[in-house]
């Protein structure tokens, strides 16, 4: 039953989360990502179904999209490309928006850029918002690229120790992330929203 279920999801080429997302912030991103692609979800990622058309790919991405995630932050609100999809998104009328803050505070920054439509307006940010989850504290720490060797020359044993440092600390941030996705799952397959994972 679970294959027979796979194959009619891959089939109709259909998406539980269309995500939508600014350039910024791909390390913190690509953990979103892989979080809901690993619980089950069929996602709508550009790096992944993006076609030579753009719009045509982001108006059947979201049209075959249960649900939009706005991951937004000020780079997001000045996108010409992340308004656009937003705006998609607005004209389906029963398409539930969910709206995943990268940066902090949205509440004093969103809106203030109109060039490509009120973000604050679309995405429905209120003070009682229970479609928005504010993860920018954890956006904005350090460490969320894979640890690296940039210690050319260095002591072996002290780039040893600073890679597992980092590495720690990327583990820290990703189940700090995690624990604040886990309530965006909880809402999903809440009755407000009720998409559940297709895979």
């Amino acid at each position: 039953m679970r294959i027979d279920q796979c194959l009619n999801v891959l089939r109709n080429s259909s998406y539980d989360i269309f995500f939508s997302h600014p350039w910024t912030k791909k390390s913190v991103l690509r953990h979103v990502k892989r979080y809901f692609g690993a619980i089950g979800f069929r996602v709508w990622y550009d790096e992944d179904h993006m076609q030579w058309d753009l719009v045509k790919s982001m108006q059947d991405g979201i049209l075959k999209s249960k649900v939009v995630l706005a991951c937004i932050s000020v780079a997001y609100e000045k996108s010409q490309n992340c308004m656009f999809e937003l705006a998609e998104a607005c004209k389906l009328a029963n398409k539930p928006i969910v709206t995943l803050s990268t940066d902090a505070n949205p509440f004093a920054w969103a809106g203030q850029n109109k060039t490509h439509g009120d973000l604050k307006a679309m995405c429905g940010i209120s003070g009682q918002g229970k479609l928005f989850f504010d993860i920018g504290e954890v956006c904005a720490r350090d460490g969320w690229d894979e640890p690296v060797d940039n210690g050319v020359g260095a002591d072996p044993m002290q780039l040893l120790a600073l890679q597992q440092l980092q590495q720690q600390q990327l583990q820290q941030n990703v189940k700090d992330l995690n624990v604040e996705l886990d309530k965006v799952v909880a809402l999903l397959r809440g009755n407000q929203v009720n998409c559940q994972p297709s895979l």
